[in-house]
C-alpha cells in the first residue's frame, strides 16, 4: 500500500482541473458533463480520476479519446479506469481494422507459398478409445 498524495497535482483547484481536462476533448461541454458525473460518483478521488484520464489523453489521439467519451456516456461508465478500458478496447479495434485493411489494400502475400497449404491442412484425429486401449495394456 502506498500513499498517492505526492502524485496528485495540487496546483489547481478541482474546477480548474476539470476545465483543463475537458479542453482536451473536441466537445468540451460533453466532457465537462462526463467529468462532473465522475466527480459525483467518486468525489473523494476526483484528482486521481482526472490524472488517469489526463494520462490517457497524452497517450492516445484525439479521435480515440472522443470515441471513448461517447461510449462512456452511452454506457454510463463514470470512472477513469473504465474510461481507460474503453480507450484500450478502441485502440485494439483500430489496430485490428488497420491490419485487415492493410492486407486488403496492399495484397500482402506470405513469404513462402506453402504457408497457405499448411494453414488449410486438416489434421488426422484419432478416437480416444485407441489411446485408452494402449494405456490399459491392449496392444493391437
Amino acid at each position: 500500500i502506498q500513499a498517492s498524495n505526492h502524485k496528485r497535482d495540487r496546483t489547481k483547484g478541482i474546477d480548474a482541473y476539470i476545465e483543463t481536462v475537458a479542453s482536451s476533448f473536441s466537445n468540451e461541454s460533453k466532457a465537462k458533463v462526463y467529468l462532473e458525473k465522475i466527480r459525483e460518483a467518486r468525489p473523494r478521488y476526483i484528482r486521481d480520476q482526472l490524472q488517469l484520464i489526463t494520462k490517457q489523453i497524452k497517450q492516445c489521439g484525439k479521435e480515440i479519446i472522443d470515441l471513448a467519451l461517447e461510449e462512456c456516456l452511452n454506457r454510463q461508465l463514470f470512472s477513469a479506469t473504465e474510461f481507460s478500458d474503453v480507450v484500450q478496447y478502441l485502440n485494439r479495434q483500430r489496430d485490428d481494422t488497420a491490419a485487415k485493411n492493410l492486407v486488403d489494400y496492399v495484397g500482402i502475400k506470405s513469404i513462402h507459398p506453402w504457408n497457405d497449404s499448411v494453414v488449410q491442412t486438416e489434421v488426422h484425429k484419432r478416437d480416444v478409445s485407441e489411446y485408452l486401449s494402449v494405456l490399459e495394456g491392449d496392444l493391437q
